[in-house]
């Protein structure tokens, strides 16, 4: 019977969606009476984490890898961290093995693939949710950041390791490639030792692209992220005129492409976020509003004057929250097909034709049927039945 669960994640605060997920995660569980333990990479720990008495949690170090001043150590810290493997060693050698899950969300940015080793070896039920693609690519998307476009070729082949793909550079890419021979093959000896990884997946969409790239885990779940919404209410669609771009403004997330149909089709836009584009898109386009990151609490009271949010990377997303969080107050959805998210998109675009032309039919009909019904077709038990389905599966994996 589980009592105990560890959930490691790189970041102990909320600097994305997976750490958004994991102390979402970390929190459910203690409300459900389990003993938790957070052991985190680095970062003042999450006010939710030190407000519940049944978490318990850890942080490693200061800095990660990329911040980390000391570029030698957090080179050889992001292949393999040593020390990493000493401390979760540790706190799981003070735990029934029977009585307890492991559940990874992040190691990259500073655990490193020894905390799967260390848990592996244990025989511990270990559970990885697959937020991203690490475990097959080594730049973690599937993506050429040079060329900006899918990349197709098989990961950790002779022509992958050739290929300049890395979004900083070559020698970027060579060590990547490295980190992630290593993991592969620390996961490989640690099964064939006995230890076995469950692989959770939060939509099909990310699975179909995981798993036509490298061999299916025997054990494998799908599982929705739980997701924040507050108190629900249908926003207004039909009486809104703002369409919204919310997340990083990085070239593969499809920034540009939402900024071009803006403009061209004439229509009120705004872009929630930041990163390596947005001042240059800012003087670009003078007509949308660019906010920066705001809290949760600012990016709702946007979500009300929305009309519709266009979801546009260009690259293989596993399933933002973003979308799901908006469709909880019934505003319609316009995402690229090449994302998690078309799987329940109002609206799925494969150019940028189809983009402009769906944000004209969007903004010249009534839409007020639509959001009806994608207010009341959102499943409001997302989040509550995480929890409850997390410890089915966990349950569900026999200790050998």
């Amino acid at each position: 019977m589980i009592k105990n669960i560890v959930i490691v994640c790189d970041c102990a605060y909320v600097n994305g969606g997976v750490s958004d997920v994991a102390i979402s995660h970390a929190v459910l569980m203690a409300e459900r009476g389990f003993t938790v333990y957070f052991f985190a990479g680095y970062g003042e720990p999450d006010k939710r984490l030190l407000n519940s008495p049944n978490i318990k949690f850890s942080v490693l170090g200061k800095y990660d890898i990329v911040s980390d001043p000391n570029r030698l150590k957090a080179m050889c810290y992001g292949i393999y961290n040593f020390r990493a493997g000493r401390e979760f060693r540790k706190l799981l050698s003070g735990l029934d093995r029977e009585e307890t899950a492991v559940h990874i969300h992040s190691w990259l940015n500073l655990h490193s693939i020894a905390v799967f080793r260390e848990a592996l070896r244990m025989k511990f039920r270990v559970f990885v949710t697959v937020h991203t693609y690490h475990l097959s690519c080594p730049n973690g998307g599937f993506f050429n950041f040079v060329k900006q476009e899918i990349c197709e070729i098989p990961p950790m082949s002779l022509k992958c390791f050739l290929c300049n793909c890395d979004k900083r550079s070559y020698p970027q890419k060579v060590w990547r490639f490295i980190r992630q021979y290593v993991q592969n093959k620390v996961i490989s000896n640690t099964t064939q030792l006995g230890g076995g990884l469950n692989y959770v997946f939060i939509s099909e969409f990310s699975r179909y692209q995981l798993l036509r790239r490298m061999s299916a885990p025997k054990n494998q779940f799908l599982l929705h992220n739980p997701i924040y919404f507050g108190k629900r209410f249908r926003v207004e669609a039909e009486n809104n005129s703002v369409f919204m771009f919310i997340g990083r403004t990085d070239p593969e997330k499809g920034v540009r492409n939402f900024c071009e149909a803006i403009r061209n089709t004439k229509v009120d836009g705004v872009v929630i976020g930041d990163g390596i584009l947005r001042k240059e898109l800012e003087a670009q386009y003078p007509e949308i509003k660019f906010t920066g990151w705001l809290t949760k609490e600012q990016i709702h009271e946007h979500i009300k004057e929305a009309r519709c949010l266009i979801f546009p990377s260009i690259w293989y997303e596993t399933l933002g929250l973003t979308p799901l969080e908006v469709e909880a107050y019934g505003v319609p959805v316009i995402a690229s097909d090449c994302s998690a998210a078309s799987d329940n998109a109002s609206f799925v675009y494969h150019s940028q034709e189809e983009l402009e032309d769906l944000i004209k039919q969007v903004i010249s009909q009534d839409i007020k049927q639509l959001s009806i019904d994608v207010f009341n077709n959102f499943d409001e038990k997302i989040t509550t039945s995480y929890a409850d389905n997390i410890v089915k599966i966990y349950s569900s994996v026999i200790v050998d």
